[in-house]
């Protein structure tokens, strides 16, 4: 058995090395339930409350066209990604749209950099100022400082209505102004201007001021504005959100016209670009056009020919009458020949005019056939002419647009609607505040559990410990709400422990507490059949968790079975086993191990032939050295022989060395943990010492403190057993 129940340890702990146990962490949640519910509240009444006090918020919109432009298209050039280029413009402008390029020069025109508030020296003075109504005031139109002072709080001090001082970060004065004025100086060497457009407040009233980066401004401008394509059309609905509806149509018609502007103002930068390199293209184009026509007229000179087209319809008509009229002569010759022999003067002036019209064919001929290697160079030659007539004549027209883009007529932009004025604000998404409250409550009470947990892991779980030990866990005993309302009453009167004694399987057997019991009961008869004796310890990690209590219970419960069963109590620094029994302290195991009682004067009765019980005894000055003594081995080797059953209640592990002195006289050890009490740490620091001292535990009993709903029921715990102990001699 003892064979078997090794192999199960190795088993447990090595199987469960590298698993994440589910049911644990569910587990987990489910002890904390409670804490999780009032998180999740607490940000449900976060998230209520922020919708339902929220400042308004107005969204202005607006329309506006981004047409795909280039210097290309302007050429009249159509390159192979033409589309590509045209269906990425509005890409480029919606991304634009949302950085320092565009939104940087809104900032620089609403002034949305420079911060100015009231300095207050406290929070009473901050209140009396603002009751009397006298908070200073300033509107600043320029201010320009170098990079160490962004972000940096400048302090502005009025001395008359119309002058002020202005001093660094580090109260140094930088410069004297006066209203109205642009006032320079110098910091660390750098230039710093400042132009105050009105000032408002009482002499020696202070200001703070604020020269933000324009980045940063910039970025949180970005954060209202939404920006969708309507698919592919170039079109851009623009949105931007604000506490005022003033607010948001001005800063929105703002972007929109700053963005017409810089594309107006970038078109016309490209087109004057353009328009240096075409001046000096033009007069190149002029000069070779100018040559391919006169070499045009002298190579008609030179061929004679000066339509080649004409030239070949001419010659070919003309051919095609010398064949008609030497057909003609050839019919009239024929007629001759018959009235007349071929030496009469008719036919002979007939042969000569037809050798003439045979000569005039074959001259007609040889033109015909010379005139495509004419037509050749005719040819190439008007190519390039019409070539560069076109390049010419487009160049003309690519001036005339650049002309017009640089005078700001063309743009890839065109505002197609304003932006409006809101006349409500938007709809507040309250269902969307609380779900998302709800969630996020969800997510940190979760979190709060499980970060509770790695920082105190207490143990919940006995699966998750029998992993972790490799220790099986012999009995899980419930919670019972009598035991702990005997406790709480000990608790209030020191005299009522000895004037009541509780066992509360005597009390109520049918508790479920007494359940739990009698299955750690059972799993001791199946381990007692290898067990080397019948020597039973019970220890534990530390004070109050229910030790004392089941080994008082378990000790009746096997007396039950009609064996002869001693209880011992062997916690001779703070027993208080003798109260439960209602039994005397002394003469007990301290008094036996210093030799001042025998045998028969320790043992007292409890049920006769059934239970009998040792105490503690009085708590001696030198416990430790007590328990070191041969005579409690040869004590206990007395008692096993003597009774069916010897149980031994030791004092808690982690807060002396004794359980270590007295469980290596027993064979079959358990360790009581209180769920919910211990660590994990504890158990595994507490296996460690008893194995040092040769020591083997043989199960866990699971004992729960509190009354709490786990994954196996109803628990019950045993507490206010609280220890104080000197240091050993």
């Amino acid at each position: 058995m003892m064979d078997s129940n090794t192999t199960r340890q190795h088993q447990l702990s090595h199987s469960g090395e590298y698993e994440i146990d589910l049911r644990a962490l569910l587990n987990l949640l489910k002890h904390s339930y409670k804490l999780i519910l009032l998180i999740v509240s607490l940000f449900l009444c976060a998230g209520i409350y922020y919708a339902s006090t929220r400042s308004p918020v107005y969204r202005s919109t607006a329309l506006m066209e981004v047409k795909s432009a280039n210097m290309s298209s302007v050429l009249g050039i159509m390159s192979a990604d033409h589309f590509g280029r045209a269906s990425s413009s509005a890409d480029i402008e919606t991304t634009l749209l949302s950085t320092p390029y565009i939104l940087g020069d809104v900032v620089r025109q609403f002034g949305f950099d420079i911060s100015v508030s009231p300095h207050y020296f406290g929070f009473f003075e901050k209140r009396r100022i603002e009751h009397t109504g006298q908070v200073p005031r300033a509107k600043i139109d320029v201010l320009s400082v170098p990079n160490i002072l962004l972000g940096k709080k400048l302090r502005l001090v009025i001395k008359t209505a119309t002058q002020y001082d202005l001093f660094s970060p580090d109260n140094n004065k930088i410069l004297s102004g006066v209203v109205g004025q642009l006032m320079q100086s110098t910091y660390l060497g750098e230039p710093v201007k400042i132009q105050v457009g009105q000032l408002q407040g009482l002499l020696g009233a202070q200001l703070t001021v604020v020269k933000q980066p324009v980045l940063n401004v910039a970025s949180s401008l970005s954060d209202s504005l939404t920006i969708q394509s309507k698919g592919t059309t170039g079109v851009l609905e623009l949105a931007y959100d604000s506490s005022t509806p003033e607010q948001a149509q001005k800063i929105l018609n703002a972007v929109l016209f700053t963005a017409l502007r810089r594309d107006q103002e970038q078109k016309a930068l490209e087109a004057n670009h353009m328009l240096q390199f075409l001046d000096t293209q033009l007069p190149i184009l002029q000069s070779q056009l100018d040559a391919t026509q006169d070499k045009i007229s002298k190579y008609g000179v030179k061929t004679g020919i000066f339509n080649i087209r004409s030239t070949e319809q001419m010659l070919t008509a003309n051919l095609m009458n010398l064949h008609q009229s030497l057909q003609k002569m050839d019919a009239e010759k024929i007629a001759l020949l018959e009235n007349f022999t071929s030496r009469h003067p008719l036919v002979i002036a007939e042969n000569e005019q037809e050798l003439q019209l045979k000569n005039q064919i074959a001259d007609t001929q040889a033109m015909l056939n010379k005139i495509p290697f004419t037509a050749e160079k005719e040819t190439d030659l008007l190519r390039d002419l019409t070539i560069q007539e076109k390049l010419y004549f487009n160049m003309l027209g690519s001036i005339q647009k650049m002309q017009m883009m640089k005078a700001g007529i063309i743009s890839t932009v065109r505002i197609l609607d304003q932006a409006s004025y809101p006349t409500a604000p938007i709809a507040a998404k309250t269902i969307s505040i609380v779900f998302a409250s709800i969630v996020f409550g969800l997510i940190a009470g979760v979190s709060v559990v499980f970060i509770r947990h790695v920082l105190s892991p207490v143990i919940e779980d006995p699966d998750v410990v029998e992993r972790a030990l490799g220790i099986p866990v012999s009995a899980i005993v419930p919670y019972s709400k009598k035991q702990v309302e005997h406790n709480k009453l000990a608790v209030r009167s020191p005299n009522y422990l000895s004037a009541n004694p509780h066992l509360l399987a005597l009390k109520d057997p049918k508790d479920i507490s007494i359940e739990g019991l009698r299955s750690l009961r059972t799993a001791i008869q199946m381990l007692l059949l290898d067990a080397a004796d019948n020597v039973i310890a019970i220890t534990g990690c530390s004070p109050s968790v229910g030790k004392s209590f089941i080994s008082s219970n378990l000790a009746v419960l096997l007396s039950d079975l009609n064996k002869r069963v001693l209880i011992i109590d062997s916690d001779i620094r703070l027993g208080k086993l003798h109260h439960a029994f209602g039994k005397t302290k002394s003469p007990g195991l301290s008094t036996f191990l210093q030799g001042e009682a025998n045998l028969e004067q320790i043992i007292q009765t409890m049920i006769p032939g059934r239970l009998d019980i040792i105490t503690a005894g009085v708590y001696p000055a030198n416990p430790s050295e007590l328990l070191s003594l041969k005579s409690l081995g040869d004590l206990i080797s007395t008692l096993k022989v003597a009774y069916d059953l010897v149980i031994i209640d030791t004092p808690p592990v982690l807060a002396v060395t004794d359980p270590a002195l007295i469980l290596r006289h027993s064979s079959t050890n358990f360790i009581v943990i209180g769920v919910g009490k211990n660590h994990i740490k504890e158990v595994q620091h507490a296996k460690s010492m008893l194995e040092k001292g040769g020591v083997k535990l043989t199960g866990m009993i699971f004992n729960h403190t509190k009354q709490h709903k786990a994954g196996f029921g109803y628990q019950y715990g045993y507490g206010k057993y609280s220890y104080y102990y000197a240091y050993d001699k």
